[in-house]
Parts: C-alpha cells; structure tokens; sequence
C-alpha cells in the first residue's frame, strides 16, 4: 500500500478536526465555516471532499468505526472508555446530529448518509 503525503493527512485532519467542532455547536455546518476553522482553502476542501455531507462522513467515520469493532469484539475496554465517555458528554448534539432533533437548520446526518446499504 502506497504511503499517503503527509500534506494530504494534515489537510484532512484539520477538516476533520473543524467538521467535529461545528457539529458539536448544533448550529449548522457549512463550507465556508470548515474552511475557516481549519484553515484551508475552499478550493483544497474541494480537492479532499465533494460536500459538506462528505467531509462529516469522514470525520466520523474513525469513531463510529471503533464503536464497531467494540460490537465485533475487535477494541479492548481501554480503548473504548475514552471514546464512549466522549459520546455520552456530548450526547445532546449527537441526537441534532444524527436524527436532526434542534439543529437549526441543519437537516439531520441519518436522512442523507445512515440509510442500510
């Protein structure tokens, strides 16, 4: 597997970084917000991501991907404490989040991307 630039890894850490800050506002997430917070440039967000819903795909997916691995036995308790005591702190903005429950106008993640299959 080839190694990925480190230049193409910090760029999407901090879209990442700045996507799981907005959505913890409840306030809704736009690019010009992204950019801004991880300063980048709105043509470099579009180098790395199609959307906004793309860019929130991506940044959750790491802690949605460790929830699975604990369903499927595949995280130990250390590694998972840390996570889920992140969710349970930030709960409320994870219903807006998810199922779009007083998001402004934010329409909620599970209408666009949580759908089976």
């Amino acid at each position: 597997m080839a190694k990925q630039d480190r230049r193409v890894a910090r760029t999407r850490a901090a879209v990442d970084r700045a996507v799981g800050e907005l959505l913890l506002t409840g306030g809704a997430v736009k690019v010009a917000d992204i950019v801004d917070r991880a300063d980048v440039g709105r043509s470099t967000f579009y180098d790395h991501f199609t959307s906004v819903d793309d860019a929130v795909r991506h940044a959750l997916a790491r802690p949605f991907g460790q929830l699975a691995d604990a369903i499927a036995g595949g995280c130990s308790a250390t590694e998972l404490s840390p996570l889920l005591g992140h969710f349970w702190e930030n709960r409320r903005a994870g219903r807006a989040i998810l199922w779009g429950q007083g998001a402004g106008n934010r329409r909620g993640c599970s209408s666009t991307w949580l759908k089976p299959g």
